[in-house]
């Protein structure tokens, strides 16, 4: 493979399981959110997209920023390695060469990666990530930036936060606060020190400098003021990703949904009232076991395989329970028979593939609001939440009301078999979901000149 230029993005099948862009694994996330740095979460991310996914697109910087990722990848047998050796995890990188990519911590003008360089974990880990880039080049599991000036998408969306007041926006800021962010960003001839335009670039960083300058200019105390920031970089962190899933998703033409956190601060997209934060990877009758041992790769690695039966059982499952959701009628006993043999079907071939673990380990009752899907401040699906990709990606493309129907007739009928599932992201608020973008919302956002341009002010490209 050409070492100059990244490899293109391969065309998806009639039914392919998607990829998803991870958002979770962002350190800018985990810096204001530490919870965000356990292994048990890590694990679950990795899981979610193993046992009910097609692939996860990882930010090259979120690998060796986040511990968890780096003390994986230093173990080739670790589960993490053998997604990146498989294509399953691919690296998505502004990179133009093989080069570049492996000297990112270097030459990076982020700060926190910049810090990073300078570390002895660097120092560990630079051989090894030397390795992993070089065999994601030339195998083709590198995907490349696509056209749109992901920073412009942000930034037209951190516009869309100042409509509404702080409460709608799980802020507990006041309006003082929001406006003044507002003024530094937004209105030329503002007083900070510095260019704090985001449309010219580093939208999120200026957007964090904007925040600690209006922050710093109240009188209350340090704790308050550090819970302000929390509370205004979650909603960046959540614009920095759906940005990605914009972007990506008009890359791909084709919805991709976004691994992050879902708050109440996109209203005409997002109700917050529909989202069921305490089910992050659950779904109906099935989930995966907290016994489960996820230090082994190999074992694990037909699921990585498109080859496979066992990835073909995963695929069957998928599309089964989504032809089921497409059905008007949900409520009859056969239906629900239906629900239980994919998932009974699915959990036999991981109990063969699985040597040990049993097949009833892996099922349930239906359990309810187990997918949790969103509809859009106007009655049509804009966009959808749900735990996993392919359930939001089929809710936008098919404008999917009637499956949101469904799967919200689901009832939690044994709360105590559920604890003994892996992570389900009750420790987590606001809530964790995979958010996918109806195609007209991302034609809106970048069916723009400017927006594709290099322009930071409306001029004449357009």
């Amino acid at each position: 493979m050409n070492q100059d230029s990244p490899p293109a993005v391969a065309a998806s099948a009639a039914f392919e399981l998607p990829y998803s862009y991870c958002g979770l694994l962002d350190d800018v996330v985990a810096r204001y959110d530490p919870n965000f740095l356990a292994a048990d979460l890590f694990n679950s991310i990795l899981v979610k997209s193993l046992f009910f996914g097609g692939g996860i697109y990882i930010n090259d910087g979120y690998l060796f920023m986040h511990a968890a990722a780096r003390e994986q990848m230093q173990n080739e047998d670790s589960v993490l390695c053998s997604m990146l050796d498989s294509g399953f995890v691919k690296i998505f990188t502004r990179a133009s060469s093989l080069s570049q990519l492996k000297e990112l911590a270097n030459t990076s003008a982020i700060p926190s990666h910049k810090s990073f360089s300078a570390s002895g974990d660097w120092d560990s880990l630079r051989t090894r990530w030397y390795d992993i880039c070089e065999n994601a080049w030339e195998s083709g599991h590198v995907v490349p930036w696509g056209v749109p000036r992901n920073h412009k998408v942000q930034s037209k969306l951190y516009e869309r936060l100042f409509a509404a007041a702080p409460p709608d926006l799980g802020l507990s800021c006041s309006d003082k606060v929001l406006s003044r962010v507002r003024q530094l960003l937004f209105q030329q001839g503002s007083d900070s020190a510095e260019d704090l335009n985001p449309y010219s670039g580093a939208a999120r960083t200026k957007f964090e400098i904007a925040c600690k300058f209006a922050i710093g200019e109240t009188k209350d105390a340090e704790m308050r003021q550090a819970q302000m920031l929390r509370e205004l970089m979650r909603l960046a962190n959540e614009t920095y990703h759906y940005a990605f899933g914009a972007s990506l998703s008009w890359q791909h033409g084709m919805p991709v949904a976004v691994d992050t956190t879902i708050s109440p601060a996109f209203d005409e997209l997002i109700r917050r009232p529909n989202i069921d934060y305490r089910k992050f990877e659950a779904i109906p009758t099935f989930g995966i076991p907290r016994s489960l041992d996820l230090t082994r790769g190999n074992e694990l690695a037909p699921l990585m395989d498109k080859t496979s039966q066992a990835f073909q059982a995963k695929r069957d499952f998928i599309e089964n329970f989504l032809s089921q959701l497409r059905i008007e009628d949900s409520s009859t006993p056969e239906w629900q028979a239906n629900v239980r043999g994919t998932a009974e079907l699915y959990a036999s071939n991981l109990s063969q593939m699985l040597k040990g673990v049993d097949v009833g380990m892996f099922l349930r009752e239906a359990g309810g609001h187990q997918i949790a899907l969103a509809r859009s401040i106007t009655d049509s699906v804009d966009a959808a939440a749900t735990p996993l990709p392919a359930f939001s990606i089929a809710t936008v493309r098919e404008n999917g009301t009637n499956m949101t129907d469904c799967v919200m007739k689901y009832s939690v009928p044994d709360e105590d078999r559920i604890s003994s599932w892996r992570f389900k992201g009750d420790e987590i608020v606001p809530q964790v979901s995979c958010l996918a973008f109806r195609k007209s919302v991302v034609d809106e956002i970048l069916d723009d000149p400017f927006m594709l341009n290099d322009d930071p002010v409306r001029g004449t490209k357009e």
